[in-house]
């Protein structure tokens, strides 16, 4: 196996412990442990989905990039999208403009956290679940626990 080569934390913008649990989350994704949820309705054990930040059930667990790397860092509580408000990079890995979050799969995401954590930049994968510009402003207005709390404005990412 490649050694892994990231970035520093201090280049990324965020702290030690968020890199380690961002790296958690990224072996989950690419062991593939976490399962792709399509909406809301669908909670299972391990589930994935880019649209949903963290819902804990009796029957299951399925949240975003975000919502693993808090449950990964218990009980450290991380708050990384307070951190995605001041970095455009780690907002666009939580919120990606112009893409369908409940369609982002597991392996999707895995490419763009690999790249945010080696190059500073989520790039998505090739392939990936495009919106027209109209339904990507209406996604972002209605879609997920992530748009109600990360919000696009003209001066760039903002905590509401």
């Amino acid at each position: 196996m490649l050694a892994q080569n990231f970035l520093d934390p201090d280049v990324l913008g965020i702290s030690p412990a968020a890199q380690a649990a961002l790296t958690k989350v990224l072996g989950m994704l690419e062991r593939g442990e976490l399962h792709h949820c399509r909406r809301g309705d669908d909670i299972r054990p391990n589930g994935f989905n880019l649209a949903n930040h963290r819902v804990e059930l009796a029957c299951g667990t399925v949240a975003c990039i975000a919502g693993w790397a808090d449950i990964a860092a218990r009980p450290r509580r991380l708050n990384l999208l307070r951190q995605a408000a001041k970095s455009a990079a780690l907002a666009d890995l939580f919120a990606p403009e112009n893409l369908s979050w409940h369609a982002v799969t597991p392996e999707q995401a895995a490419c763009a956290l690999r790249n945010y954590l080696t190059l500073g930049e989520a790039r998505p994968a090739r392939g990936s679940p495009r919106l027209s510009p109209r339904s990507a402003r209406y996604a972002l207005r209605r879609t997920g626990d992530v748009a109600r709390v990360i919000h696009r404005s003209s001066r760039g990412w903002r905590w509401p």
